[in-house]
C-alpha cells in the first residue's frame, strides 16, 4: 500500500513538473509571436517525452525496453489530452474573452488531471510482480 501511495505521488509530482515545462515553453513560444494554438501543441510536446521518461524510470521504476503497445496507449492519451485542452484553450480564449495566460492555465490544469489518470490507468500498468522486483 505504501508503494502505491509512493507511485501515485511521483506521478502527481511529475505531472505538476510537465504543468511547469508547457506554461513555460507556451509563454516563451507566445512571446516569440508563435500563434497560440500552434505554441499550444509545441509546449505541450515539450513536457511529452519528459513525461514518459519520468513516468517509466521514476514513477513505476520499470527500466524495462518500452513495448509497443505502451506506446501506443502513451501516444493515444496524449493527443486525447492535447486535443481537450487546445479546445479547451481555445473555447476560454476565444469564445470567453479571458485573457490568454489565465486561459492556457485552466486549460492545462483540466489537462493534468486527465494525463495523470490516463497515464496510471492505461498506460503504465505495473503488475505486483514487477513492483516486488525493486
Amino acid at each position: 500500500m505504501a508503494k502505491k501511495s509512493l507511485t501515485l505521488l511521483k506521478f502527481g509530482i511529475i505531472s505538476f513538473l510537465n504543468l511547469g515545462v508547457d506554461l513555460l515553453a507556451f509563454t516563451f513560444l507566445s512571446f516569440c509571436g508563435l500563434p497560440y494554438l500552434y505554441a499550444q501543441c509545441l509546449s505541450y510536446c515539450c513536457g511529452l517525452m519528459n513525461s514518459h521518461t519520468l513516468n517509466k524510470l521514476w514513477a513505476t521504476q520499470l527500466n524495462k525496453k518500452t513495448n509497443q503497445s505502451e506506446w501506443i496507449r502513451f501516444t493515444g492519451v496524449n493527443v486525447i489530452t492535447l486535443i481537450f485542452v487546445s479546445g479547451l484553450l481555445f473555447f476560454l480564449f476565444q469564445i470567453t474573452g479571458w485573457p490568454l495566460f489565465l486561459s492556457k492555465l485552466c486549460a492545462s490544469s483540466v489537462g493534468v488531471i486527465i494525463n495523470y489518470l490516463g497515464a496510471h490507468l492505461f498506460v503504465f500498468q505495473v503488475s505486483e510482480m514487477e513492483r516486488e522486483e525493486f
